[in-house]
C-alpha cells in the first residue's frame, strides 16, 4: 500500500544520489542506520493477476518474506543472502503448524 517510510526514505536517498545531490543528514544519523537494518521484510502478495511472486531482504543479514492467505492456502516464498536461510525456513514452517493447530482445536 506504499504506507512504508523506509521504502519513502530509501526513494529519497536514491533520488539525491542519481541527481548528484548532497546525502541529507538523515542518512548518516546513527539513528537511521539502526532503523535501516531491518531483518524482516515482509509484503502481501495476494492478487488474482499473481500466481507466485517474491520479496528480497533489504539487509544483507535479514530475511524477505513474501506471502499471501487466501480462504484455500497459505503461500510463503522465503529469500536470504545465505545466512540461515534453512533454520528461518524451518522456524516459520514450525510456526504456521502450530498456528493451525491451535485455531483447529476444539
Amino acid at each position: 500500500m506504499g504506507k512504508g517510510v523506509d521504502r519513502h526514505l530509501f526513494a529519497l536517498r536514491s533520488l539525491a544520489a542519481s541527481n548528484g545531490m548532497t546525502t541529507p543528514a538523515i542518512f548518516s544519523d546513527p539513528g537511521y542506520t539502526k532503523f535501516g537494518a531491518n531483518i524482516l521484510s515482509t509484503s502481501t502478495l495476494v492478487s488474482d493477476a499473481l500466481a507466485l511472486g517474491g520479496f528480497g531482504p533489504v539487509h544483507a543479514e535479514g530475511f524477505g518474506v513474501g506471502y499471501g492467505v487466501t480462504d484455500a492456502a497459505m503461500r510463503f516464498t522465503c529469500t536470504s543472502y545465505g545466512q540461515g536461510a534453512s533454520a528461518f525456513t524451518d522456524s516459520l514452517k514450525s510456526a504456521i503448524l502450530e498456528l493451525r493447530d491451535v485455531m483447529t482445536k476444539k
